[in-house]
């Protein structure tokens, strides 16, 4: 009879193996985590320049701005706008920030005239996970132009990690 020998792996080689596997498996889900937030970092920021776009659309057909970000039901138009043009005219949904922060919605402050008392400026607001490579297109500080009061009356504007844009 003829003796068959199965040759395979020790314990020890197995677990070298899978502990190389471990290491290596970290590693990679700790660069894939960092591109994600970077990644969430960019909706953010795309979808504060969207709304911006909007506000300005709207800006130009009513001379103001609307109080709120919130769309209203088809057929509201604002204070000074043409029949029928609200913000929804403009943008067919107001975006929400991707997941993994500490916010869903995008801060929004409105600028009144003291004179006319229309709404004439406004600051974006974003939370981002990251500090801000992209802080030199953002507002430095929430701005204290003369003759305008804004409510809420600040924001977190401090290019480090918020990300602010005002009117164009």
């Amino acid at each position: 009879m003829k003796r068959s020998t199965h040759r395979g792996f020790t314990l020890i080689e197995l677990m070298v193996v899978i502990a190389i596997i471990a290491i290596l498996s970290g590693i990679i889900m700790a660069s894939f985590s960092a591109a994600k937030s970077k990644s969430r970092d960019g909706q953010r920021i795309s979808d504060i320049a969207q709304i911006q776009l909007a506000l300005a659309g709207y800006f130009n057909q009513c001379n103001t701005y609307p109080a709120t970000t919130t769309l209203p039901s088809s057929g509201t138009t604002g204070t000074g706008c043409p029949t029928g043009v609200n913000l929804g005219t403009f943008i067919g949904k107001i975006p929400t920030s991707p997941s993994g922060a500490n916010q869903t919605t995008y801060a929004y402050s409105t600028g009144t005239s003291n004179i006319t008392g229309l709404i004439v400026d406004y600051v974006l607001e974003a939370n981002l996970e990251n500090n801000s490579s992209v802080s030199g297109e953002s507002l430095s500080t929430f701005p204290s132009t003369s003759g305008i009061t804004y409510s809420p009356s600040s924001l977190p504007c401090d290019a480090t990690t918020h990300y602010c844009l005002g009117p164009k």
